[in-house]
Order: C-alpha cells, then sequence, then structure tokens
C-alpha cells in the first residue's frame, strides 16, 4: 500500500471515530440526565389506585433490605399510610432491615445490620422512637420472633440451627441444628460436608403456643414443621432440586393447622402461593399469584381475604381474584412487611373460602412469545444488575446503557490493537521469549493433571488394618476434580508438541487422541447425569457437574483445531470447510465459557474455579475464532470480529458478578461464598489459564522471535 493510500485512510478513521463517540454520548445522554436531575431520593413511589374498602388499620410497615453497598443508603424501615400512601415514620442509620413484626399497635421489633456488620434485634415504638431493648443476634440471623416472657426464637441462616433464647438469662433454652437431621447433600454446599451456604436459614414461625416451629431453609427447597419437644419433623412442604413446588421460599406463613395450609413466597419463581396438605400427605396448590413479582420474600394473608405481598421494589395488596388494590413502590430490595393491627406474621383465611373469585388456583401464564421472552430477559438482567446501580437509574436508561457499554467495549479493543500489536510487530509475550519458561510450564501443567486427579481418587481409597485390606468408596470421587485433571493433562501433551518443536510419532497421536476420547466420554458422562439420569437418583449441585461437564467442549476443539488428530490419526480431511468448522467450534466453545460463569454465579464452593474455567474455555474459543476468520473476505472477517468483541463484555459483565459475590457482595442476593483461593480446582485452573495465555503461537521460531511477522495478525487454521 502506497503512502498516499495509508495517509487517505487517516480521514476516514477520524470521521469513524466521532461517529462511534457521538453514538455512545448519544446513549449515555439518558444516564447522565438522570443523574444529574434525579431530585431527592424517594421514600415511596406512586403505587396503584386507592381503595375505598374499609380496613382495620391503615399503616404497612416495609423493611428493605437495600443495596448493602452505600451503607444505608437505600436500606430503609418505613411505615407507609394506605390510602395517602405517604411517609408516617422512616429509619435509615442501618445498612440492612430484615424481619419486622408487628407486637402490638405501638411496638414493632425488627432486625438491623450496622456499618460494621453486626446484626441486632429491637423493641421499639415506632410512633415516639423509642427503643424499649435490643439485643445482638449471630451474623446471618434473618428472622426473630417474640415468645413472650422474655424468650424470643430466631434462626442463624450460616450456623443452620434454629434457637430459644432467654433475654433474661442470657441462655440458649432450645436449639434445632439441621446438620444433625439432615445429610450435607440436602443443602447448597459440597455433598460430602456442610460446608457453604448449607441451608440459608430465612424464617421461624411458632405454631400451637411455641410447640412446634415451622422453619424455612431456603437452600432445601421445602418447609418444615418441627416438633419442639421431639424435635422430629411432623411434615414437609417442598423438596431439594423440585422447584415446580418450592425455590428458595422465603417467609412461609401457616395459615391454618387443620388442615395445614401455608402460604409462602416462592422467591426464585417469583409468585407467592398458597398450599394445603391432604391426608395422604400430598400437597395441592390452592392459589397462585405471580403477576409482575420479581423475587418475592414475603406475603401475607390480611383479615380481609386480601394478600399482601412484597418483591424486590415494591409492595401490593392483591384480591383473591388478584386484582391489585393498593401498591407502593419503596427502593431498594423490600424484605417484609406487615399491616399494623393485623398481628404478627397475619393468617387471614384460606382462598378455600374464596374458590368462587377465581377461575383457577394458578395464575394466567403471561404471554410467553419472542417479544415477551426478550423483555422477560432483560428484567431479569436489570433486576440482577440493580443490586449496584442507583436507584435513580430506570429502565430505559440502562437499556441504551448496554449498547453504550459493548461499544465503549468493542472501540477500546481496536484502539489497543492498533496501538500495541499492530505497532510491536509481533513482539507479544510467549514462553519462549523467556528461556526455559516453555518446558518449566509444561512440566507444571502435566504434573498438576496428575495431582489434581490423585486427590479426587485417593479419598475414595480405604486401607484397613493391612495393606491388602483396600477397598474404593468410589462414590467418594469428585467429578470437578477429574475434568480439571483431564483439562491440565490436555494441555499439557499439547504444550509437548510447542515446546519441542518436534512432530510425534504416531504412538504418541494415537494416544493424545485416547486422552481427547476419554475427556468426551467423562464430559458426556456428567451432562447424561445431570440431564436425564437424575430424574431417577438425586444429583447433588447438579449446577456444578454441568458446567465441569463443559470439559468436552475444548476436547472438540482439539479434534477441530489439530490437523493431526484429524489427518494424521483419523485420515480425515475437510478442505475449504475447515476454517467455518473451526469458526463454528470457537464459538461454542466461547459461549459455553457464559454458561459457567452463569453457574458460576450460584455457586457457593470455590466460584473462583468458575470463572478461570470459563477463562480458559473463553480463551481456547476466542483465539480459535480469530485463526479461523483471518483466512476470510472483508466482509465475513469484519462480521466474526464483531461477534468475539460482543462476548467480551458479556463475559467480563459475568465474571464481575462472581467476583462481586467472591468479594462479599453476593450476599446482598443472599448467595454466600468460600473465597479458598488454595483449592485444588482454583490451583488447578489458574496453572492451566498461565499455560493457555503463553502458549506460543504458530510462526514463532525457537527464540521467540516472529517468522514473517506471523504474529501480528490473526493466523487461519491452514
Amino acid at each position: 500500500m502506497s503512502e498516499a493510500d495509508v495517509s487517505s485512510l487517516v480521514p476516514a478513521k477520524r470521521r469513524t471515530r466521532l461517529v462511534v463517540l457521538g453514538l455512545v454520548l448519544l446513549l449515555l445522554l439518558p444516564t447522565v440526565a438522570s443523574g444529574l436531575f434525579h431530585g431527592p431520593r424517594p421514600a415511596s413511589l406512586d403505587g396503584g389506585s386507592p381503595t375505598t374498602v374499609a380496613e382495620t388499620a391503615n399503616i404497612t410497615v416495609i423493611a428493605t433490605q437495600g443495596d448493602e453497598v452505600s451503607s444505608g443508603g437505600d436500606s430503609r424501615l418505613i411505615l407507609v399510610e394506605r390510602g395517602s400512601r405517604e411517609t408516617v415514620q422512616e429509619w435509615t442509620r442501618h445498612t440492612t432491615y430484615y424481619d419486622v413484626d408487628v407486637l402490638n399497635e405501638s411496638t414493632l421489633l425488627y432486625i438491623g445490620v450496622t456499618e460494621n456488620g453486626s446484626t441486632y434485634a429491637y423493641e421499639r415504638d415506632w410512633e415516639t422512637g423509642e427503643v424499649y431493648r435490643s439485643f445482638q443476634l449471630p451474623d446471618g440471623s434473618h428472622d426473630v420472633d417474640s415468645l413472650g416472657d422474655d424468650r424470643y426464637a430466631w434462626v442463624n441462616g450460616t450456623g443452620d440451627r434454629a434457637v430459644v433464647w432467654d433475654y433474661s438469662t442470657g441462655e440458649t433454652v432450645w436449639q434445632y441444628n439441621f446438620s444433625d437431621h439432615y445429610p450435607p447433600s440436602a443443602g447448597n454446599g459440597p455433598p460430602d460436608s456442610y460446608e457453604g451456604d448449607y441451608t440459608h436459614l430465612n424464617d421461624i414461625d411458632p405454631v400451637d403456643n411455641a410447640t412446634k416451629f415451622l422453619l424455612s431453609p431456603r437452600n432445601f427447597d421445602r418447609v418444615v414443621l418441627v416438633d419442639r419437644a421431639t424435635k422430629e419433623t411432623e411434615w414437609t412442604l417442598g423438596e431439594e432440586d423440585n422447584y415446580s413446588t418450592l425455590y428458595e421460599q422465603h417467609n412461609p406463613d401457616l395459615i391454618q393447622t387443620d388442615p395445614p395450609t401455608v402460604l409462602v413466597a416462592d422467591s426464585e419463581n417469583d409468585r407467592a402461593v398458597e398450599y394445603r396438605r391432604q391426608p395422604d400427605g400430598e400437597w395441592d396448590l390452592v392459589w397462585e399469584y405471580s403477576g409482575d413479582l420479581v423475587w418475592p420474600r414475603d406475603a401475607d394473608r390480611l383479615d380481609n381475604g386480601n394478600t399482601l405481598i412484597v418483591d424486590s421494589r415494591k409492595a401490593i395488596e392483591v384480591t383473591p381474584d388478584r386484582e391489585i388494590v393498593w401498591g407502593v413502590r419503596v427502593p431498594k430490595y423490600l424484605y417484609d412487611s406487615e399491616r399494623i393491627g393485623e398481628g404478627d406474621s397475619q393468617r387471614g383465611p384460606s382462598m378455600v373460602e374464596y374458590r368462587d373469585q377465581f377461575d383457577s388456583a394458578r395464575d394466567a401464564a403471561p404471554d410467553r412469545g419472542p417479544v415477551a421472552a426478550l423483555v422477560a430477559g432483560f428484567e431479569g438482567i436489570y433486576n440482577t444488575a440493580g443490586w449496584v446501580l442507583p436507584w435513580w437509574l430506570g429502565k430505559g436508561a440502562f437499556a441504551l446503557l448496554l449498547p453504550a457499554a459493548a461499544l465503549l467495549f468493542a472501540w477500546g479493543n481496536v484502539e489497543l490493537r492498533d496501538a500495541v500489536v499492530r505497532r510491536t510487530r509481533g513482539t507479544r509475550l510467549r514462553d519462549r521469549s523467556i528461556p526455559y519458561v516453555g518446558p518449566l510450564l509444561t512440566g507444571a501443567t502435566l504434573l498438576a493433571g496428575v495431582a489434581v486427579l490423585a486427590i479426587s481418587t485417593l479419598s475414595g481409597i480405604r486401607i484397613g488394618d493391612s495393606l491388602t485390606d483396600v477397598t474404593v468408596a468410589w462414590w467418594f470421587w469428585d467429578p470437578a476434580y477429574h475434568a480439571v485433571g483431564l483439562l491440565l493433562l490436555l494441555e499439557g501433551t499439547a504444550r509437548l508438541r510447542d515446546v519441542f518443536q518436534s512432530p510425534w510419532d504416531t504412538r504418541a497421536e494415537y494416544a493424545r487422541v485416547a486422552l481427547v476420547a476419554v475427556t468426551l466420554v467423562f464430559a458426556l458422562g456428567l451432562a447424561f447425569l445431570v440431564g436425564v439420569y437424575r430424574g431417577a437418583h438425586r444429583i447433588s449441585n447438579p449446577q456444578r457437574l454441568l458446567a465441569f461437564s463443559s470439559v468436552g467442549a475444548l476436547a472438540l476443539l482439539e479434534l477441530v483445531r489439530r490437523p493431526g488428530l484429524l489427518g494424521d490419526v483419523a485420515g480425515l480431511t475437510v478442505g475449504r470447510w475447515r476454517s467455518g468448522l473451526a469458526y463454528a467450534a470457537g464459538l461454542a466453545v466461547a459461549l459455553v465459557s457464559l454458561a459457567v460463569l452463569g453457574f458460576g454465579l450460584d455457586a457457593t464452593v470455590v466460584p473462583a474455579s468458575y470463572v478461570l474455567l470459563a477463562f480458559a474455555l473463553l480463551l481456547a474459543g476466542d483465539r480459535t475464532m480469530a485463526r479461523a476468520s483471518a483466512g476470510a473476505g472483508p466482509t465475513l472477517q469484519t462480521a466474526a470480529v464483531l461477534v468475539r468483541y460482543l462476548l467480551r463484555p458479556a463475559w467480563l459483565a459475568l465474571a464481575a458478578g462472581v467476583v462481586l459475590q467472591l468479594l462479599g457482595l453476593g450476599a446482598i442476593a443472599g448467595v454466600g461464598s468460600d473465597l479458598n483461593l488454595l483449592h485444588p480446582l482454583t490451583v488447578g485452573l489458574f496453572v492451566l489459564c498461565v499455560a493457555r495465555l503463553l502458549r506460543s503461537a504458530p510462526g514463532t521460531g525457537s527464540d521467540g522471535t516472529a517468522t514473517a511477522h506471523a504474529d501480528t495478525r490473526e493466523q487461519p487454521v491452514d
């Protein structure tokens, strides 16, 4: 290209930059305007239309969790007058408010978390503000109930126990430990230990004069009634991983005891439900309300038959036929609500008495067409991001913020490539640029693979009194360890060929094909266990198994990327279709990396391993796409680059969510995490990511220098 041709490109680049900058500023305009002109933080926003129905009381108490990031900026305990929706009283000194109970017309019992993270229970006169009594609770306590006579019942979600405590003596007079009654596999944690967020116990209600307790272990996906004297479970509603009944429920109320009838906020299913127990032990769905709920966490039946419900952003009162007769919007993340005059944990009539007012127990399913599905997906992203977004950022501004962020990220990628990659003419850091790094890293990768496999395998070997008395308890083997071990061995054997610059003989190629085949079969087996077999035998932590079954994606990529595996061994040639096949495979692996991060957002055991596994997948997929598209025409190459640049911000956004969870902000959404960076899975995957980052590119010489500037542009597969 002549100097005149090069100089003519400069104005075109400038025009392109100005156009992109203008688009970004235009997309950011609503966000900037909202930030500058939003006005004071509202206590409540407009809700539904006022009703003329006479009520026993007109004040609703609402406790909001807030985002826990701005030190109480969005958390509040608020009392709202029903008719005018005006704020009667409000407290914002705590970073989080959880359970609130109405002890009498003027006294509230509630839980607040201070700025230093300590959790306290308060008895307070809401009219005068006077605090009658306060006492500290263990961290992770979300519910406390007064039993009278200076005794209180509370639950400790991180300690997985329910407690009855005497205020006057300071002694625990009764406690129920879930680890004494349920196996580790019942909760959300490792299948063989009680670590992690095992129960996330979030509610306790006294039943029959506190001779029984209704308990809500959220991560068991069930509600249990426990006899106080015997500690036996009288009945259970729901079961772990049967998400059609309950899915991470909150604040159940036993509104009738004969027959048992439970009203509960079915949070992850975005609905409030009422179940009635039949004589044969089965539960019938009596009533359901979904509407436009987003992660509801409390549902109370009022004396007039209406139901008071709170979800992440609003409190509403609905009639038996599901008409909204009252509502307020309160930022941010509502946790509990009560109506003064109705008593603690309102237990109004069952919907069985109002069966003539609604057609079906199930709420009418909303339209699930393509447009509705897109809207629902966007709202899910918005509600999740809302944990860290400012309260004033509305859905419209957020919808424009997403393409603005994607444009900025893609633009930054292009500018970085132009400023660094092309000007350095192929001097990227590779393992052959530093003496002995290549062989040492190859040895470390192979050794780490063997070590990770050995750790899992040895955990299942039991040696008796003599060396000949050996049994293999294979059910203790952790599939995640095997997956990481296979990935490390795949990477190590691939590096042997790159580092030593000598073609393998036929036997070595056959051994590598065998390793790829084992990895594929293992991955398919894990996927089968989760997707098919778990119907007959419950699989603990199915998302963990599904995430680590993605190792098969890298094994498939090896078959596509390496001509030796397809050609020399299998005798297969794909000719001119190889580039397209390689690009499709790379794209599939990159998409799998996004799915792995999605699983990591719910992980409570070594979530850092999900980020590293996803990074290894994205790195392999991205490089494969780059090389496959390098030989394509300008139009296809531009489209291929655009796809890669759009995947990266999506990946970063999900990875940021997992990192926030690791840093403790995940507790905002009730998700606990185990940092544990020295876990064998995390260390093994870290070695894998380093090895993949420093793997030499095709066309580099043994001294790390580029031949024919092979590294200044992406290489075609052929």
